[in-house]
């Protein structure tokens, strides 16, 4: 092993290695769809830009108290945590939610959304209520920070608006909208990695960005608050973070929940989003090593989902009905297939408000937004059908609405320029998706030919949105900037002080439940929570603070109970029969299963959608 800053212990076997980076995501929202984000305009009278770094923890009110966030000034570390020095720092930006009770108060809760590229501070303005209720009142949720947003420098390679919109309007279709597109694909990732090392050159911030830093920084973070041992809840690349500080630092694990992405619904007129339970781990080998080869095995799984349960609830809840489930794969099928000959024409100014120009609704958008949708089935998946029923009669307006493919304009306007050097407010840094994923992965030195052996590999896996998520690969192609510092899941080398919650999903479009069993593995107190639904989401509000309160090994129904009853109480709309299967991984020893039925929260939450499916659990005994 080696000593907390990454160094060779004389002790202890070294297990840090040099590390790669991590890929990119036009189904880079495959672990992030930071699109539906709500914002709260910053208070004129204070700013993040005003607040000097700190070495220590300063806590202190924000956004003139109009939030009930406390926050530290952006906490000051070593850039390189190897070889620190008084020049080379990054300054970490981090809020904490002060816990709703102050009976019985427990350490901070450290929470990261994930991404990599997604705002923690963001996340916590405007999910703060929800969270609250999510952890429980005696939680005090803290996020943990990474060089996005608010956190400097930044990941940014295009330095503004205008440029990343020139670039994003040429962006090549999806791989197998024609015979040779994914040669463009190919060629485009290799330019972008280019500009991208380019412009960053002189932070070097790219070789610092990999998991093993950002593990490094929360313990300085924890270390800060005067404890001793963290309390996580890791959502998305969050899994992989967790990973690498229970990897490296695994006497330092209390509670670790290893989940999926939350997703966010916004509360008209509030700016306040409601966070809901996610479910999902990405598999810790396919992604250090860089092969992101199985993601998509359960995919499909969501789609026979969305034709099963549109066959259902019958025409009146579902446009998209037909005689029989296969009746509507048939439909999905030929939509597509007539939209890569056909796209569809919005003709100029088919509304008051736009489009100024034509705009084509192509096979390779519609795609792209069914790729993000499937996130979110119990939300979304009526809004795919009624979608699909619009673009077969021709009608392109319902997508022209959901995509706000007109604002456009906007951003090529010429706007201010902010340095990577200084902080700025934004739900998502999307450069430090592939900054970060491909500083953690092997290098990726795929010829033209050997990365269209890729892409059909993914279509395969993926007959609906495999070839959607070629990009997230694509993103490291290029790439000559190594991590000075890599964690890999072969650095794993003992279990923790405290058992890891894994949470899995049956149905899962982009971290297949035999990810969290993977993962699972590698820790033998471990224990793997499944749960049978569909998308990343699982909606499974109440749970966490049960986790909370009682470790991993010891969900039983009794804990549940007491921390439902009031829960469930207070949001009727959410109570229906659920259950819950949380087993021991095989490799590990311990007590056998038993079953047990819990009420849990609604699953019906789809209009078309999946009024069946439940979760089912069994307790450890």
């Amino acid at each position: 092993m080696t000593n907390e800053n990454g160094r060779n212990n004389p002790h202890r076997r070294a297990t840090v290695r040099q590390r790669l980076f991590l890929a990119g995501f036009a189904a880079l929202e495959l672990f992030c769809p930071a699109t539906m984000a709500a914002h709260i305009p910053r208070a004129e009278s204070w700013s993040w830009d005003s607040t000097e770094p700190s070495t220590s923890l300063n806590w202190q009110k924000c956004y003139n108290g109009k939030l009930n966030i406390a926050l530290i000034r952006p906490l000051q570390v070593p850039m390189d945590w190897q070889h620190p020095s008084d020049d080379k720092h990054v300054a970490l930006a981090v809020v904490k939610l002060p816990a709703a009770s102050e009976e019985n108060n427990l350490p901070p809760l450290f929470i990261n959304p994930g991404g990599p590229g997604v705002s923690g501070v963001d996340f916590m303005k405007s999910s703060a209520k929800s969270l609250q209720v999510l952890v429980g009142d005696n939680q005090s949720p803290a996020n943990s920070a990474c060089p996005v947003g608010l956190s400097t420098p930044r990941i940014e390679c295009w330095g503004d608006s205008h440029r990343r919109e020139i670039w994003t309007i040429n962006q090549p279709p999806v791989v197998d909208q024609h015979a040779d597109a994914v040669f463009d694909t190919y060629a485009r990732s290799v330019a972008f990695s280019n500009a991208c090392e380019q412009a960053l050159n002189r932070t070097s911030i790219l070789e610092y960005a990999s998991t093993a830093y950002h593990a490094r920084d929360m313990l300085q973070i924890l270390k800060k608050t005067g404890y001793s041992k963290l309390r996580y809840w890791g959502i998305s690349w969050g899994t992989i973070l967790g990973a690498a500080f229970a990897g490296l630092f695994p006497d330092r694990v209390e509670r670790f929940l290893s989940d999926g992405e939350t997703h966010t619904a916004a509360h008209g007129g509030t700016g306040e989003r409601e966070a809901d339970e996610s479910v999902g781990n990405i598999d810790y080998q396919d992604w250090f090593s860089g092969n992101l080869a199985n993601f998509l095995v359960d995919a499909d799984r969501v789609f026979d989902a969305f034709d099963n349960s549109c066959f259902k609830v019958g025409p009146e809840k579902c446009v998209l009905w037909a005689d029989c489930p296969q009746a509507i794969q048939e439909r999905r099928a030929m939509l597509l297939q007539n939209l890569k000959k056909s796209p569809i024409l919005i003709p100029a100014w088919s509304r008051p408000t736009g489009p100024e120009v034509p705009v084509l609704v192509s096979y390779s958008k519609v795609q792209r937004f069914t790729q993000q949708a499937i996130y979110d089935p119990y939300m979304l998946f009526p809004v795919l059908a009624q979608l699909y029923e619009s673009l077969e009669r021709g009608n392109g307006l319902l997508y022209y609405d959901l995509t706000a493919d007109g604002s456009r304009a906007n951003k090529l306007c010429p706007v201010s320029v902010t340095p990577a050097g200084m902080p700025v407010e934004t739900p998502f840094e999307p450069d430090a998706l592939p900054g970060i994923t491909c500083s953690d992965s092997m290098p990726l030195r795929d010829t033209p030919d050997q990365f269209a052996e890729y892409a059909q590999r993914l279509a395969t896996q993926s007959k609906w949105i495999g070839s959607a998520n070629v990009d997230l690969r694509a993103a490291c192609l290029g790439r000559s900037v190594r991590a000075k510092w890599r964690f890999t899941e072969k650095d794993i080398k003992c279990d923790t002080a405290s058992p890891i919650l894994f949470v899995g999903n049956t149905g899962d479009n982009v971290t297949p439940l035999q990810a969290a069993r993977n993962n699972s593995a590698y820790f033998p107190s471990s224990v793997v929570l499944v749960q049978n639904s569909y998308g990343l989401f699982s909606w499974l509000t109440w749970w966490p603070a049960a986790w909370l309160a009682v470790g991993a090994v010891n969900l039983h129904r009794n804990a549940y109970t007491s921390i439902l009853s009031e829960r469930l109480a207070a949001r009727p709309r959410n109570r229906v029969r659920a259950r819950l299967r949380l087993v021991r991984t095989a490799s590990s020893p311990g007590p056998t299963t038993r079953q047990q039925r819990l009420v849990i929260c609604n699953t019906e939450a789809f209009t078309i959608g999946i009024v069946h499916s439940t979760t089912q659990a069994s307790a450890i005994s």
